[in-house]
């Protein structure tokens, strides 16, 4: 990858792909978001969280199911992306050393995105309610409760994260394939000139379904007021919340394939 510009990525094809991918393996889908999910499921019930209402909350419950639903999600990454890149017959073709070297990779480089993140995050909200203050003084209206404001800001946030997080996959991928790590930065430089295509990519691929599954649990929450029980409905349907997540995997992964070179020394000049 000597040219400045990088290739342009092929949205409709990549879009496509990521459907198609979920729709081609959908049995290891099911059995695979069960395995997480459901111990996560069983887990928010079963342990004493308290609640915010009664003021009683269980720190250390609440510590506990947030260990466990972080060790399932990195389970979910590593196989999700094994999935999607090496196919089925390469999926479980690890050993157990070499699952908790990934998932321990996975850990540390996702506590290292999230302090960058949250650097960014803070940075950019002082600087939004700078010019929140600026326009305030200017205009004389008062925006700073202004459910517009709070829209356009949230928007703006959710806009920035999404993007980091697609521009750095192929780091999370290469530790899930248990090659050499790419380290962030080079991911960034594989992905550059490509900004518009990945957001275009991340909303098709995630909100569609998302949107489904927010639909389908308030609903259900709904539901368990009249008829208790109810929410063991929620197990059954597991797959469906955890499948937008899993197509933002399926894009990262024809992502990783169409823009990640073969050479996996990835020393490139990142400083064009």
């Amino acid at each position: 990858m000597d040219d400045d510009l990088n290739k342009s990525l092929p949205v409709d094809e990549i879009v496509k792909k990521a459907y198609s991918n979920v729709r081609d393996n959908l049995k290891y889908i099911l059995i695979l978001s069960y395995i997480v999910m459901i111990p996560v499921f069983f887990a928010s019930r079963l342990l004493n969280l308290g609640s915010f209402e009664e003021n009683n909350i269980n720190i250390a419950g609440i510590l506990l199911y947030l260990c466990v639903s972080i060790a399932v999600l990195l389970f979910l990454n590593v196989f999700s992306y094994r999935l999607f890149v090496l196919g089925r017959e390469k999926l479980y073709k690890i050993n157990i050393n070499q699952l908790l070297s990934m998932l321990g990779k996975l850990l540390l480089y996702y506590i290292a995105l999230f302090a960058v993140l949250f650097l960014a995050v803070v940075t950019l909200a002082l600087l939004m309610g700078l010019i929140v203050m600026i326009v305030q003084a200017v205009s004389g209206l008062n925006t700073q409760n202004n459910p517009i404001t709070t829209t356009i800001f949230s928007s703006f946030i959710l806009i920035f994260v999404l993007l980091i997080s697609l521009r750095v996959q192929p780091t999370f991928i290469s530790i899930a394939l248990n090659r050499k790590a790419i380290p962030m930065k080079t991911s960034y430089y594989y992905t550059r000139d490509n900004n518009m295509n990945l957001l275009i990519i991340g909303f098709a691929s995630y909100f569609p379904v998302a949107l489904l599954s927010s639909l389908l649990s308030t609903a259900i929450v709904t539901l368990e007021k009249s008829a208790p029980g109810a929410e063991y409905l929620m197990v059954l349907i597991l797959p469906l919340f955890m499948l937008p997540n899993i197509l933002i995997f399926s894009a990262g992964a024809e992502i990783f394939k169409y823009l990640v070179p073969k050479d996996q020394n990835h020393k490139v000049d990142i400083s064009a």
